[in-house]
């Protein structure tokens, strides 16, 4: 249930609010006072602030701007009333309203105004944080573009350090991963399957840290090619699965990995298992 918060002089649609859309929103009110607002979004993390307008004052509107631009979480901020209170409003606090509700409207039109406004917003958050991983995920894979494409020496050669390569379409896995192993190993990471085996035809590693789920090439084509080549059909395999459920565990099984870790896995797990494969 999505959390209001109300604001504003106008007693009577506060009032409209607690008596007709409670069983629609999870709905508090404060006062104008700043701190009290403050209060109100730090502890109860309301999803949008809906001010109730009713011939404002400058001060009333002003403090409202301030309340909009100190709200870390930048929380959504709807008004509602009559045409004169919405457009002096507007006019004196620009682009702080992202909705403006102009009465009469009944509580079911003022619900679906209010649900459909949080909808969209939750649509764009989901659109920005996928355009943001794409973006992560982007920008990791030219970086192991460039190391694809080095000249480094042979980590056998430059290090006494066994080599791990991770491979994971995920880029928050593949850095906390290979946060966890740095200390102890050498590490490199590929975001996708065909980048893992163009790593493995210019450069060895002790073992090959495989995630099961993944678009275009699947882990379990990246190992069937492992397999498949004389050079890499050796390396030790163990796949990374977000899958828990029995039978897709016994699918990964069945490929013959030298063994499974579920993700999300902690940094003691991961080295018990590495330890166990490289030193058996």
């Amino acid at each position: 249930m999505y959390k209001i918060l109300l604001l504003g002089t106008n007693k009577a649609v506060i009032d409209d609010f607690f008596r007709q859309l409670v069983d629609s929103f999870e709905i508090l009110s404060s006062s104008l006072r700043y701190e009290d607002v403050m209060a109100h979004i730090k502890y109860v993390k309301p999803d949008v602030i809906v001010y109730c307008l009713k011939e404002e004052t400058r001060d009333d509107m002003s403090r409202t701007v301030s309340i909009k631009n100190n709200s870390k979480n930048r929380i959504p901020f709807i008004i509602i009333g009559n045409d004169t209170d919405c457009h002096a409003f507007e006019h004196c606090a620009v682009n702080i309203a992202d909705r403006t509700l102009v009465k009469p409207l009944s509580a079911q039109k003022i619900k679906v105004a209010i649900m459909d406004f949080l909808k969209e917003r939750e649509l764009e958050d989901l659109s920005q944080k996928a355009l943001a991983e794409i973006a992560a995920n982007e920008e990791l894979a030219k970086e192991n573009e460039i190391d694809l494409l080095s000249e480094t020496m042979n980590p056998e050669t430059s290090s006494s350090r066994k080599h791990i390569l991770i491979v994971d379409d995920d880029a928050q896995m593949l850095k906390t991963i290979k946060r966890f192993l740095e200390d102890k190993y050498d590490v490199a990471t590929a975001i996708s399957g065909n980048l893992a085996l163009r790593f493995l035809q210019k450069k060895h590693t002790d073992l090959v840290l495989l995630d099961y789920e993944m678009p275009q090439m699947k882990g379990s084509e990246v190992l069937e090619q492992i397999r498949s080549n004389d050079a890499t059909q050796n390396i030790p395999v163990i796949f990374l699965t977000g899958m828990a459920d029995r039978e897709k565990i016994q699918q990964v099984l069945s490929l013959n990995p030298q063994g499974y870790i579920l993700k999300p896995t902690d940094k003691e797990t991961l080295h018990a298992k590495l330890a166990a494969v490289l030193h058996s």
